[in-house]
């Protein structure tokens, strides 16, 4: 089914039409307004000449080519329009249009928080699609994105928002959006949701302050959305987790007619150790697809496509971390690529960088072990070097502590430091001894130790040896 069938074409052509004059001087032809009518409904050219009574040739060759180059200009926003996706573009720009209108306020839903602004997005069209199906198909009470820092989860949780909203505008009745700071506790996030449902209590415990806003997900149709859900977990604190667990138990567990979209750089296990028999809707988002990075560069003016491809490779399709790369090499190399690449330097971004302090500092997510199997690859890997099997990363670990240490310890910790996506895989077959590597943002980091957060940890003779062994692989 159609979920646009309600929006108004006309008024669509009407803004389109402003949008191409400002720009050009010039008003959309009458042939021009027929083929993007047809376009919108999935006609032809053959229908939209029988529809419209035009010629089909005239159409295709004559009017189509030069509309698609000029709305490519105009509204394409460095993406080349074509006559299959032009709906797509146009449903693009009727959300931001109609969000920016009605920005607290969405048909009868009522809007607390600001949702992130988007200014680069490509690609996640699959995993939208999925969650959007679980929640309004499936009736789904909570889903759960996790993934690596850079990814775009704040992004596609913001976009599943829009969607809902532009789609059936009537369907909720408040959207309650919570940005979790690092260090804030559950009982700051119970308060502030409190507060905004405008709800007075005083002295009551944290479980009497869950029940009341679960009450009110009974009574309203609310999309409420915990951004950053790691931020309330530290490994070394064990009663957040527990207090995590609780909350996912019973916003999951409980009926009520709400639904709640989570965000967070850890799997749901790692964070929430309470069991519960049902589970959210779950999907980790990776690096993107290879079109969509293009469109990132492209967009970003970046030309070449073998160097496209490998900036792709080296920063593992990260969207945040090539519209980094791609500003840094626009401001200092004029846009050349492989300049920048001779310098064989890599480039970290503001939001990498927050998520691996807080991996790595004091009361931070990572056990000691996990600390030493992430230095180890940093020091014993690289893009030249090939990845470490699994046998030799417990040798070299045994090695340097000149002790015994615990293979399931290993096996556990390996497999913790896999679904936080800190450390690559690398296996040709399931006979295969499996391999690990670093991804060079991260490897960077560790090698680098902006804050003193590793290398204090560990032996000082062998920090000193191992910093010069580093020096040879990396270059800052």
């Amino acid at each position: 089914m159609d979920s646009y069938k309600n929006l108004d074409i006309e008024k669509i052509i009407e803004g389109l039409d402003g949008q191409v004059f400002e720009s050009t001087g010039k008003h959309l032809s009458k042939a021009e307004i027929a083929i993007i009518k047809g376009a919108w409904n999935g006609q032809d050219y053959q229908e939209i000449a029988a529809n419209s009574g035009y010629n089909m040739h005239y159409l295709r060759t004559a009017v189509g080519p030069n509309l698609w180059t000029m709305l490519s200009e105009v509204i394409g926003d460095g993406v080349q329009i074509k006559k299959a996706t032009v709906k797509n573009v146009l449903l693009e720009i009727v959300k931001k249009d109609y969000l920016n209108k009605n920005d607290s306020l969405i048909g009868k839903t009522k809007i607390y928080g600001e949702l992130p602004k988007i200014n680069l997005f490509y690609g996640r069209e699959k995993e939208i699609n999925y969650l959007k199906n679980q929640i309004k198909l499936f009736k789904h009470h909570c889903v759960y994105l996790f993934g690596s820092a850079g990814t775009g989860k704040t992004f596609v949780a913001t976009k599943i928002v829009e969607e809902l909203l532009l789609e059936e505008p009537n369907s909720y009745d408040c959207v309650i959006w919570k940005s979790i700071n690092y260090g804030s506790s559950l009982e700051d996030v119970l308060d502030e949701i409190i507060k905004v449902l405008n709800l007075k209590i005083e002295n009551k415990s944290r479980e009497f302050k869950l029940g009341l806003i679960l009450d009110q997900l009974k009574i309203y149709r609310c999309l409420l959305i915990l951004d950053g859900l790691e931020s309330l977990a530290q490994i070394e604190v064990f009663e957040k987790k527990i207090e995590c667990g609780n909350l996912f138990r019973r916003l999951i567990e409980e009926q009520h007619q709400s639904c709640i979209i989570v965000t967070s750089q850890l799997p749901l296990d790692q964070i929430a150790y309470t069991a519960t028999t049902l589970l959210p809707a779950y999907v980790q988002i990776q690096g993107l697809e290879e079109n969509a990075a293009m469109q990132i560069l492209r967009k970003k003016d970046l030309k070449g496509e073998k160097e496209c491809k490998k900036l792709i490779k080296i920063y593992r399709a990260n969207p945040s971390l090539l519209e980094l790369v791609a500003n840094r090499i626009n401001k200092f190399f004029g846009g050349d690529i492989s300049k920048f690449l001779d310098y064989k330097t890599t480039l970290i971004s503001e939001n990498i960088l927050k998520m691996l302090n807080q991996q790595f500092g004091e009361n931070g997510l990572l056990n000691d072990i996990q600390k030493q199997i992430m230095l180890c690859l940093a020091e014993h890997t690289s893009e030249e070097l090939p990845p470490l099997k699994f046998s030799d990363v417990i040798n070299i670990i045994r090695g340097k502590n000149n002790c015994e240490i615990s293979i399931s310890n290993m096996m556990d910790a390996i497999e913790v430091l896999e679904q936080r996506c800190l450390i690559e895989i690398n296996q040709k077959s399931a006979k295969d001894e499996v391999s690990y590597s670093l991804e060079p943002a991260i490897r960077k980091y560790i090698l680098v130790d902006p804050l003193s957060l590793i290398y204090k940890n560990f032996n000082s003779s062998n920090n000193k040896l191992n910093g010069l062994k580093a020096s040879n692989h990396i270059q800052e």
